[in-house]
Parts: structure tokens; sequence; C-alpha cells
């Protein structure tokens, strides 16, 4: 399905944001530095990921194919952290439906081969995830700190990362004092190690070239002040309608989620930390002045990994409820169909 979207990248029209980021990227390329020397009020990682390509493309429209092209290479880095997270989480057939799920999802297929930051961002977001299901089974301060630092590339990627890592990081406090683990702390203060040393070298870098205070005020004083006139129920419900299967599997999963306190703590906390992540992206969409398409990327994955849950749930019960061989296959039939959908 990966394979397939790869004549997208050349033949789709473009989207008018990719041409914006385009355009800072050509203009990081010729000496410019963002924030200071023009307006941005986007993340500034993807127009330093360009620089290699105009300096191979030159100034051409060819850069922007280039970059899909490495967007569309990323999106297999996405796939396969979910097919990861959906084997640790569910078992051996989580991450095959997940993955499923997220290909055959139409919001994700428009938008996850353009140039945009958001799809940079998507799998340092998954990162973050693996690498606390990792923490709590290690109990060791690396990976903590590597959550936190994929954590914060991916905010400096895109700011609407920030709803989905407020959901992340709470539910992860939030089975660590559930969980009475003692040495908690010290992962808690890791994950801040981490995150802070990202912003901290980013913060650096603008500060060494003038531009700090313009990069903080227009990254994140002036996106809290945004007005638009798009009514976000235009584009929720758009999203929702094109994909109403995948959504209600969705929804069920984050109950059936609630049933999962019979696993191990490590596989409880994951489970947690996805779901958390997804409620908390899905509720602060709703406060947000225009929430496109994009702004959803985030959220694809986490959606898909808890909607699997549901599709393994229906299975289960199918398998149970087979009696003799032939409505065991019938049973498996229905099973494959209902993950397909």
């Amino acid at each position: 399905l990966a394979l397939s979207r790869l004549w997208l990248v050349f033949y789709r029209l473009y989207d008018p944001d990719e041409l914006e980021h385009l355009h800072a990227g050509y203009c990081v390329w010729r000496g410019m530095v963002p924030y200071r020397d023009f307006f941005e009020q986007h993340g500034p990682v993807l127009w330093y990921l360009s620089l290699p390509l105009f300096a191979i493309c030159g100034e051409s429209l060819a850069v922007l194919f280039a970059g899909r092209f490495i967007v569309w290479l990323i999106s297999f880095t996405t796939f396969a952290l979910t097919w990861r997270l959906g084997n640790r989480l569910y078992g051996r057939w989580g991450g095959a439906v997940a993955s499923l799920l997220l290909a055959l999802l139409p919001a994700f297929q428009e938008k996850n081969i353009e140039w945009r930051p958001d799809n940079v961002a998507v799998p340092l977001v998954l990162l973050t995830v693996w690498s606390l299901g990792r923490t709590h089974e290690n109990r060791g301060w690396c990976w903590a700190t590597l959550a936190g630092a994929a954590l914060s590339a991916a905010f400096f990627c895109t700011q609407k990362v920030a709803y989905v890592g407020v959901g992340i990081v709470v539910a992860f406090i939030g089975t660590a004092l559930l969980g009475r683990r003692l040495g908690a702390w010290r992962e808690l203060l890791a994950i801040g190690v981490g995150a802070v040393a990202v912003a901290g070298l980013v913060a650096l870098f603008f500060g060494l070239q003038g531009a700090l205070g313009a990069f903080v005020r227009m990254t994140i004083l002036l996106p809290l002040q945004w007005q638009t006139h798009e009514p976000v129920e235009r584009y929720l419900f758009m999203t929702l309608f094109s994909a109403p299967v995948f959504w209600g599997a969705f929804a069920a999963g984050l109950v059936l989620s609630v049933s999962d306190a019979w696993q191990s703590e490590a596989r409880r906390a994951g489970v947690a930390v996805v779901s958390g992540g997804a409620t908390a992206h899905v509720l602060g969409l709703l406060f947000v002045p225009a929430a496109f398409y994009q702004y959803y990327l985030p959220l694809f994955p986490l959606a898909a990994l808890v909607a699997s849950r549901t599709v393994l749930g229906l299975a289960g019960l199918l398998r149970d409820a087979a009696i003799g061989d032939q409505a065991g296959r019938g049973a498996r039939f229905v099973a494959s169909l209902a993950g397909a959908a």
C-alpha cells in the first residue's frame, strides 16, 4: 500500500502550504535567518532539512518533489514504529492490523506525502511512545531521555504535537503513580533533561544569530493569539465521515483499553500512553481556531493503534464463538474482513 502511493509524490497537485515551506527553505538556503529576516510561524526543522535538496537541485520546483520523496521514505519509519508498537501492546497481530488501518485511512493517505513538517514529527511522536514503553520495561533513564528529546524535536517540527505530548506525559505520570514505582521521579527527570537539551540547542542556535526573541514570539506567543474564521467542525466532521468505521473502532478501542488491566505493567502503561496521547490530541483540536487535515497527522498512528484493539477484540470474540473447524475458518475470514475495514 505504501509503495502504491509513490506515484502520488510526483503527480499529485501540490498543497499551498508546501510552497510556503519551500519558500522558507529557499530563504534559509540563501543565508537568511528564520524569524529575524523573514516572518514564519512554523517550526524550523523542515527548512534546514531542505538545504541539501537545494544544494543538489538548485532553484527549482524539483526540490518540492525531492522533499516529497523523502517524506514518503519517512512514512516507512512511521509504519515500522506503528507495527512494533502494535505488536508490543496487543500481541503478534496488533502491529499488522494497526499498520493496515493507518495505510487505509483516507486523510492519512492524502497528507502523508506532502512536504510539511508534520510528516517529520509523526515518527518522532511514535519514537517517544516507544521509548516510554522501554523505560517502563527497563527502568532506564537513557530511554526516558530519548523520549524527552524526541518529543521536543517533534515540537520544533510543528507546535501541534503539544496536545499529544501533554497527553503522553500525563498518562506516563499517571501509570507511574498508580504503579507506585519508586524510581519514576528519575525517569521523569530524565524526560525533562532530554526535552530541555533539545530546546536548549535550538535556543542557542537562534540566540547566537540574534533571533531568539523573534523565534519565541512567532512560534509560541503568536499562535496562542491566532484568529481565523474556519470552524473546527468543518474538518472534524469531514475527517470523521471519510472513515466512520475507523473512528468507530477508535472510540470503542478507548473503552476497551480500560479492560486491559490484566496485562503486564509495561503493556498497561503503553496502552495508557497511546490512549492518553490520542485523547489529548482530540480534545486539543476542539480549542484551536482552525484544525485543518494536517492537524490530525500526529493523531492518526495513535488512533490506528487504539482502533486495532477493537479489531483484535472482535476477532477474539469470533474465534471463541467458533464451533468446529468449519466455523473456525469462517470466523477467521470474518475477522480478516474486519481487519481490512
